[in-house]
């Protein structure tokens, strides 16, 4: 939704920009990207987890990144430079090391997210069936810009995270992107 992602540096926030600015160049961005609508996640087992995000600009300068989330139960969305750099990270995170050129209007996927996922199922921070994600530079290479919830050219981020029970045999899919009235959810018993 609208002030549900945006990006921060030293001396910049925002969260209504168009991208989602994620890099080191000339000084290290970082993103996030709050999603709503998972309670349907609490208990189960996580089989699989992405985030898919389309390229608002064009870059080819190496880059890598680390995923993380907050280490809270309903965390709120940052509303300054202080909460987005500040706020507990959960002690599981996720290597993007190299993240692949990009083409604006093209999709890109993170790695997979799972242990991401399940670390904050297990931990209880999905009770409340919102996560907040962050793209953090890891301090080295170029930068990379997705677009936005408030971007009018390309659709916003989506998680996508397929989970279950012990006792199902196949996963539910469950696709969630940011919205200003709550998410967009679907749920796919396969």
């Amino acid at each position: 939704a609208g002030g549900d992602d945006g990006y921060w540096q030293s001396g910049n926030f925002s969260s209504t920009s168009l991208t989602l600015r994620t890099g080191s160049a000339p000084t290290n961005y970082s993103a996030w990207m709050r999603f709503t609508g998972l309670s349907a996640l609490h208990g189960t087992t996580i089989f699989s987890a992405t985030i898919t995000a389309i390229a608002a600009a064009t870059g080819s300068a190496a880059a890598a990144f680390t995923v993380r989330a907050r280490a809270a139960n309903n965390p709120a969305a940052p509303t300054s430079e202080v909460e987005a750099a500040g706020g507990a990270r959960h002690a599981t995170s996720v290597s993007w090391p190299a993240v692949p050129a990009f083409t604006a209007g093209t999709a890109y996927t993170t790695p997979d997210l799972t242990a991401l996922i399940q670390a904050l199922v297990t931990d209880g921070y999905l009770a409340s069936g919102v996560v907040l994600i962050y793209i953090e530079s890891t301090g080295s290479g170029g930068t990379r810009e997705f677009a936005s919830y408030e971007n009018t050219t390309y659709a916003e981020a989506q998680l996508t995270v397929e989970y279950g029970t012990a006792a199902e045999i196949n996963p539910a899919l469950l696709s969630v992107t940011p919205t200003l009235y709550g998410p967009s959810l679907t749920e796919i018993l396969q």
